[in-house]
């Protein structure tokens, strides 16, 4: 009996610790370095495998734990320039009616899958996202294509009507 009482008292201070590290890890944080508010200003041109900056910024970006939304800038070029209803995605749909599958997968790193077409699993469009310190990269089908500059607030107005 004297062999085990180590043991006996050892165990217990193991389950307790394993406990702890499992409710900690499962979790991000609410500050998490993907959460915010992305201005997208540069996309990726595969040709010459170089960043272009975009003369016209017309798309943002607004990621949480519940959603990812964008609102784009409508016919910027003329005199009725006005923005769009935030879409929103999440895990479910989008609010234009697309299944979607929506996942935060660790505190700097998302994913979202469109399925075009819930008869063919081979029709979805995946988009990965990355955040590195105060940049988020946007890749298609794992190929990089655009990258956005957080930014701490935006006046969307005036809306389309």
């Amino acid at each position: 009996m004297k062999r085990f009482l180590p043991l006996l008292i050892i165990l217990p201070l193991l389950f307790w610790l394993g406990c702890e590290d499992e409710s900690e890890g499962g979790t991000i944080p609410d500050d998490a370095p993907i959460y915010g508010l992305w201005e997208w200003r540069y996309y990726y041109n595969q040709e010459f495998d170089d960043w272009e900056e975009i003369t016209t910024i017309n798309w943002w970006s607004l990621l949480s734990e519940e959603n990812y939304s964008e609102n784009f800038l409508l016919n910027f070029d003329t005199d009725s320039a006005c923005y769009s209803d935030w879409i929103i995605v999440d895990d479910g749909s989008t609010s234009v009616g697309i299944p979607t599958n929506w996942e935060i997968s660790a505190e700097d790193s998302a994913t979202i899958t469109l399925l075009w077409n819930s008869e063919d699993p081979d029709d979805y469009f995946e988009i990965g996202l990355k955040a590195v310190e105060d940049t988020l990269y946007f890749y298609i089908h794992n190929q990089l294509s655009s990258k956005a500059i957080r930014i701490d607030s935006y006046d969307f107005t005036p809306l389309c009507e």
